[in-house]
């Protein structure tokens, strides 16, 4: 009928049943199993990357600089197994902080994280080579399978 109008009902859960990230509960850190440096100058994108980690049974510590993830790393030799770098930074760049870890400690798996496609992330490189690369965005499952390539 005209002018009558209409109603409608939309009924929407309080609480999520899930956590947005995909991840359930946590994992404590696995005896033997290395640290990982998690160097990015996104607070929010640090915050996110260690609980995935810590949600994968890594302990992670993270540095919001190329300067403060160096000093960390010459801080504590042999304490990390995986240093999971962003590419784009300011001051020091993701290629130079590259640079000087593997002059630090060449064991050292460095994983690249970047929202670069990989040719673009080659050239930023200019020919020093990472041990892996995860894109961003990326899912729990994508961290684990880039941490575990390699560390068996």
């Amino acid at each position: 009928e005209t002018g009558q109008g209409t109603t409608f009902r939309i009924s929407l859960p309080a609480v999520s049943s899930r956590d947005d990230s995909g991840m359930t509960g946590r994992v404590a850190p696995v005896k033997g199993r290395k640290s990982v440096l998690v160097i990015d100058d996104e607070e929010i994108v640090r915050s996110v990357l260690l609980r995935m980690l810590e949600k994968l049974g890594y302990d992670a510590v993270a540095a919001a600089s190329g300067t403060e993830g160096l000093e960390i790393l010459s801080g504590e030799p042999g304490r990390f197994g995986h240093v999971l770098l962003d590419l784009v930074m300011p001051g020091m760049d993701g290629a130079e902080v590259l640079k000087r870890i593997r002059d630090l400690d060449p064991s050292l798996r460095i994983l690249i994280s970047s929202g670069y496609n990989e040719s673009e992330i080659s050239e930023k490189l200019g020919g020093v080579a990472p041990d892996g690369v995860i894109l961003k965005p990326f899912r729990i499952n994508a961290l684990e399978s880039v941490l575990g390539e390699g560390s068996a």
